[in-house]
């Protein structure tokens, strides 16, 4: 597995997912300083995820066939660009300006995402892909997460933000670097189709297949209420607690903790076990997870069921992940993982709307009832109506 051109991927994703939780977690934390209205942190997330959601399709779609090392390159160079001119000039940016960066640094970030994800099949054997894919998946979130933790401890420290977009200068500068050693991808896509064309292939491919269409409405309805989780984390903290978002270090540490053990035992598991099994009691897990914010009353009492969160989401990412590497064809590599991202992280719009309305007008405990709920009924259903998947090595065909 470890080959040069999976180090070369691994290491440029590495880089790349860090700098960009770091600059995410820098631009929060300046916005908390300029204003005083949590309900501003609502209209953040919606600058960062309305991208994601309106235009994953169109850049996923342009983005296959094309060489994806370029493209890679092109999206770190650009972005490293735009920290440099915000870091510069950071005291004289207003809010308004702040969002349509905020905005820029996530459109870009849509040709990253699905074209190192992408990569892996190209260069990595079948039987060394669960491995694979929970190493990447483990990159996104973990790395996201001690990117929180490390940024939380900087701004500790008094350090002024501009410490923390450097750092994501020169991380995303190391990886525009690094490309150079990624092999050229083969083509699976000579690009003769019209852009609209190859969005409706990729909706069509989706929609044919009853495994996708099920997989990827499960997974739309199950992240649709566990992404509006940091918000309510953040409400939590700072309206509940009256701390700071920098305490989210210390729900990023468990959360480490917690995917890796997940990551770590999902590609045994799916040797092991029915696979479905893998992907819809995590859903039960979270709702627990919600249970606990809106019954706490300090900080230390969540910090196991983070652990627990962490767990589910390991063993839910890789699972997913793996699956649809196994069930796409070659031709819908870019397409298939840009609709997985779509329907993951762009549920994050519609999400962070839904629950920044239910806190404006109900309880946070109130609101994480709610979500708990819809969680467990989406992981019953998944359960009783979801065929079964097979083992790892050894897939049922009863769905198409």
């Amino acid at each position: 597995m470890w080959t040069p051109a999976f180090k070369a991927i691994y290491g440029n994703r590495l880089l790349t997912i860090f700098a960009d939780a770091v600059l995410f977690f820098a631009l929060l934390k300046e916005m908390e300083s300029r204003v005083s209205d949590p309900s501003m942190f609502t209209w953040f997330y919606v600058a960062y995820y309305a991208p994601l959601l309106f235009l994953a399709l169109p850049i996923g779609s342009w983005i296959e066939g094309k060489n994806l090392k370029l493209v890679i390159r092109f999206s770190n160079s650009i972005r490293a660009i735009i920290v440099i001119v915000l870091t510069l000039f950071l005291s004289s940016v207003s809010l308004p300006i702040l969002f349509v960066l905020l905005m820029l640094l996530s459109i870009f970030d849509l040709f990253f995402l699905p074209s190192s994800q992408a990569l892996v099949p190209q260069f990595v054997n079948h039987d060394h892909r669960p491995k694979a894919n929970a190493l990447f998946q483990m990159s996104i979130t973990i790395l996201r997460i001690v990117a929180q933790a490390v940024s939380g401890f900087v701004l500790a420290l008094q350090f002024p933000v501009e410490v923390l977009l450097i750092a994501a200068i020169v991380a995303l500068l190391i990886a525009t670097l690094c490309t150079i050693k990624i092999p050229k991808s083969p083509a699976t896509n000579q690009g003769s189709e019209r852009l609209i064309e190859q969005i409706r292939a990729g909706l069509r491919e989706v929609w044919s297949s009853k495994r996708f269409r099920m997989l990827y409405t499960f997974i739309a309805i199950g992240m649709l209420i566990a992404t509006a989780f940091e918000l309510i984390l953040i409400h939590f903290l700072t309206d509940k607690l009256h701390l700071g978002v920098e305490n989210m270090a210390w729900i990023g540490i468990c959360n480490i903790v917690g995917i890796t053990l997940g990551a770590f035992f999902a590609p045994r598991l799916m040797k092991r076990f029915e696979r479905k099994w893998l992907l819809f009691p995590p859903f039960l897990f979270l709702a627990v997870t919600f249970i606990a914010v809106g019954f706490a009353n300090s900080l230390s009492v969540l910090l196991p069921f983070f652990v627990i969160q962490g767990f589910a989401l390991g063993l839910f990412q890789v699972t997913t992940v793996t699956l649809i590497q196994e069930w796409s064809k070659p031709a819908y590599y870019t397409r298939m993982f840009t609709m997985y991202f779509l329907v993951s992280n762009g549920m994050m719009l519609p999400s962070i709307l839904i629950s920044g309305w239910l806190l404006s007008t109900l309880t946070i405990t109130e609101t994480v009832a709610i979500m708990a709920t819809i969680l467990i009924v989406t992981g019953a259903m998944g359960v009783i109506t979801f065929p079964r998947i097979g083992i790892g090595g050894k897939e049922e065909t009863n769905i198409q």
